[in-house]
């Protein structure tokens, strides 16, 4: 907000009820202009008034300033402080409060002093307007289906439902008899979606995930944050922080990245990110592994009211109500992480596979490939003898290492190694540290023919809980153990085992074998939901764009038709090809149809950007092709422009500035013209004259040129600056630097763009003497009609009239949307780039 204030005094309130001990008190004239950045939609003023005949006036402006409210209130008498709101019916910009008085007051009245008092001022922007209204008419619902809230059950509880039925019997002689019966129903929910036993991780979540993928149509640039945006439907309650609090009830979930196709999986870890520290390098006392740093670790919460606030929620019926202040909902669960690169620079690496995983956020994570000989140090517990040799684990005789933590749970664990015949190879998870006998081990056993059997069975012994026979084992095994909410799975060589999980609780892990080798041994969290992304082989957009460098020429022989020819015929499919909505081979069909038209040729595989002027004839148009998609269909907006000079300023305009500031100058002397001279006579004058005698003007017209802009002669001096600032000019005294302003109402939406920047300069008589403006020259839009192909990286750009020579300014601007959403485009919610392309046609 921007406020102007007229003559006033700074004095304690002459009324009574007022809310500060100082107010603003004026006479007559303009009182307040308020003027706000953003669109306003009441003010409320707080005032008083020792009156007489006072008209107070308060007059609301739009953007353009055009009057959208004007309210007077004619005063007579004393008033104490009160309100008045403005409230037109649509926004406005900019608030002016002006005093008017009778113009000469009655000697004889008593009151010859009359004041308006300002308190306060208050405004609402229309922002914050329409947030109210949408919180007034969710608190206003009423659920017409007679059910409650709903709230999820926890996971991994056991529930009881009891249906209680009661009977009345009673004879007309005799007083009622009652009986009640009860009938209970029990069950056990399951885990957190995403943490149950699915043929594929995510198939729980998927129904629930909104955003969009990656990189939209194309590749995530190497500067670009990858997200991942769940639905407002899930709703999750899990084993959050403890206590009776919002943070008790939430599952903390965190997104990790790592690299597809390592060539060299040694590197892998390097390019990764990890929701925990490696434990092995925990317990050596060493670090070396990236974090993954999220934007947003929240699946869902319900409330700060704890367990109380959510049985509560469960049991109470809907009344219509707005939910109570302290009940917290997440509407859109987000996880989000940045780019990073091995050498720690925030960027991807270049034109590499991703793969990002959303797991529980501080799961276990171990990374051994390849093993050191500190490693066997870090073990909790061991039997037998290992040894590390050529970076393998190795055991000649039976032998086990135990580690991990007792909270270790929902993980997946892989073993990659050998074993040599009769030799044997387990994993063993959910290891109680209070019951050392407890935890589940799957075995892996080769026999001499060359076949194996997986085996599982409890950890304290006994008999197996199932088996499954390999019918060729290969060199190097790959055992991996899936250890789920509701079951726990394991797999080797193409055979799968699993077993439910009854009352297994969270524990340590334990990994053992006989004339066996370890290669390699990750640990990581479940993987809740995943998705793949590529990266571009460019930093940013605007480092795409760069690469075009000069315009190219690409002379066309041999069209069909003319390019008006071509939009005419195709100008309505091109329009709904481009259309989000429509099909690639929809699109990729009018593309090939307008370049066979046209006969452009294009270029199989371009190695940068390449924009070319096509020309057949008297028809211009570009060719624009990329190695890798430029989406003009959702993401790009091209802006296509050319350099015109501007006209001078128009003296008219330049009138209406200085009549409003006509008050500042010296009346102009009267002229009056010289005695008439009887004796004076006129030569005949000249049919032509010398373009030599002429001055600037006529040696301008005679040429053809446009006429030169009027400059200060010399000696003028200035005396004031006029600029329009929003609704209002801002007069500058040259000489003492001071400022005042004065309405600029009379001015249409072109004058006002026609008076942007500019500065003038006018002496003391009111002349103009001289003006500035930010350029001579603007930029001035040409319309562009698009058609690429189905991939993105080739389009032709079709002018909608001719392209003269000049200088051109062609902009790309990028705005991918991550998830859809309602809030304005910023960097929270989609990538955002520009770069701009200029160029001049002869």
């Amino acid at each position: 907000m921007r406020a102007r204030f007229g003559g006033c005094s700074i004095r304690p309130p002459l009324q009574p009820g007022s809310g500060c001990d100082r107010v603003a008190s004026f006479t007559a004239g303009r009182a307040i202009s308020l003027t706000s950045e953003e669109d306003l939609a009441e003010a409320t003023i707080s005032f008083a008034a020792v009156a007489r005949a006072l008209v107070v006036v308060f007059t609301a402006r739009d953007e353009e300033g055009e009057v959208v409210e004007r309210a007077e209130k004619t005063l007579s008498v004393n008033l104490m402080f009160q309100t008045v709101a403005v409230h037109p019916g649509g926004v406005f910009r900019s608030l002016d409060i002006t005093v008017e008085t009778a113009s000469k007051p009655d000697a004889g009245d008593e009151k010859l002093f009359e004041a308006l008092e300002i308190d306060w001022i208050e405004c609402l922007l229309e922002a914050d307007r329409a947030h109210a209204e949408d919180d007034r008419l969710r608190c206003d619902r009423i659920d017409e289906d007679g059910h409650g809230s709903k709230a999820p059950f926890l996971p991994q509880h056991e529930y009881e439902i009891a249906l209680t039925t009661q009977v009345k019997i009673r004879h007309t002689n005799t007083s009622f008899e009652t009986r009640s019966m009860i009938e209970r129903a029990s069950f056990v929910t399951a885990g957190a979606p995403g943490l149950n036993e699915t043929v594929e991780p995510g198939l729980e979540l998927r129904p629930y995930v909104v955003s969009r993928p990656p990189g939209g149509r194309g590749r995530v640039y190497r500067d670009e944050s990858v997200h991942l945006v769940l639905s407002p439907d899930l709703r999750l309650f899990g084993p959050g922080a403890g206590g009776d609090n919002e943070a008790g009830f939430r599952y903390p979930v965190t997104l990790t990245v790592g690299t597809r196709f390592d060539t060299r999986p040694e590197t892998g870890p390097e390019r990764s990110s990890f929701e925990s520290n490696d434990w092995f390098l925990d317990h050596r006392g060493a670090g070396g592994l990236t974090l993954a740093e999220i934007l947003h670790d929240l699946i869902a919460a319900q409330g700060k009211g704890g367990l109380r606030r959510r049985y509560q929620v469960l049991s109470q019926d809907s009344g219509g109500t707005c939910p109570p202040d302290d009940v917290w909902t997440e509407s859109r669960p987000r996880l989000g992480v940045e780019p990073f690169d091995s050498a720690g620079r925030p960027l991807w690496q270049a034109r590499s596979g991703y793969h990002a995983a959303m797991r529980p956020a501080g799961g276990p994570v171990v990374e051994r490939a390849p093993f050191e000989t500190a490693d066997i140090s870090a073990f909790r517990a061991i039997t037998g003898a290992w040894t590390v040799e050529d970076g393998a684990l190795r055991a000649d005789a039976a032998a086990t290492g135990r580690f991990g933590e007792p909270d270790w749970d929902s993980f997946s664990l892989q073993l990659t190694g050998s074993l040599a015949a009769s030799g044997h190879l387990s994993a063993a998870v959910l290891i109680n540290a209070a019951n050392p006998g407890g935890g589940l081990c799957f075995s892996v056993t080769a026999n001499p023919d060359g076949s194996g059997t997986l085996e599982a069975h409890a950890l304290s012994g006994g008999h197996a809980v199932g088996s499954q026979a390999i019918a060729a084992l290969p060199e190097t095994i790959s055992l991996r153990v899936d250890v789920f909410a509701d079951r726990i799975r394991a797999g080797v060589a193409g055979v799968t085992l699993g077993v439910d999980r009854g009352a297994e609780a969270p524990g340590l892990c334990e990994i053992g074998g006989a004339q066996a080798r370890i290669l390699s041994l990750r640990v990581r969290g479940l993987e809740m939901y995943g998705f793949d992304f590529d990266t571009s082989r460019y930093e940013s957009f605007a480092d795409h764009i760069a690469t075009a460098g000069a315009i190219g020429q690409l002379p066309i022989a041999g069209a069909e038709d003319t390019l008006a020819a071509v939009l005419a015929r195709l100008g309505g499919e091109i329009a709904a090809a481009m259309r989000p909505d429509a099909a690639d081979s929809d699109r990729e069909r009018v593309f090939g149809e307008a370049v066979r038209s046209l006969a452009v040729p294009l270029r199989e595989a371009p190695e940068r950007v390449h924009l070319d002027l096509a020309t057949a004839g008297a028809d211009r148009w570009f060719v624009m092709e990329s190695p890798e998609p430029i989406d003009l269909v959702e993401e790009v907006v091209l802006d296509l422009r050319r350099r015109t000079p501007l006209p001078p300023i128009d003296p008219a305009l330049v009138d209406r500035v200085r009549d409003a500031v006509a008050d500042l100058f010296r009346p102009l002397p009267p002229t009056r013209p010289p005695a008439f001279d009887p004796t004076r006579r006129l030569g005949p004058a000249p049919l032509s004259r010398d373009p030599g005698m002429l001055g600037p003007r006529g040696q301008a017209a005679m040429a053809g040129r446009q006429r030169p802009d009027l400059r200060p002669a010399p000696g003028a001096r200035p005396f004031v600056s006029v600029e329009l600032v929003g609704n209002r000019f801002v007069v500058t005294l040259l000489a003492t630097g001071a400022t005042t302003t004065r309405p600029a109402t009379a001015l249409s939406r072109a004058d006002r763009l026609a008076l942007a920047g500019v500065t003038l300069f006018f002496d003391r008589l009111g002349r103009l003497v001289d003006w500035t403006r930010p350029d001579e020259s603007e930029w001035r839009a040409i319309g562009l009609v698009a058609i690429q192909n189905a991939s993105g990286t080739q389009a032709l750009l079709m002018p909608s009239g001719a392209l003269p020579s000049g200088e051109y300014r062609l902009q790309f601007e990028i705005t991918r949307r991550w998830f859809d959403t309602t809030a304005p485009v910023g960097q929270d919610n989609a990538y955002q780039g520009q770069s701009a392309l200029t160029f001049t046609l002869a």
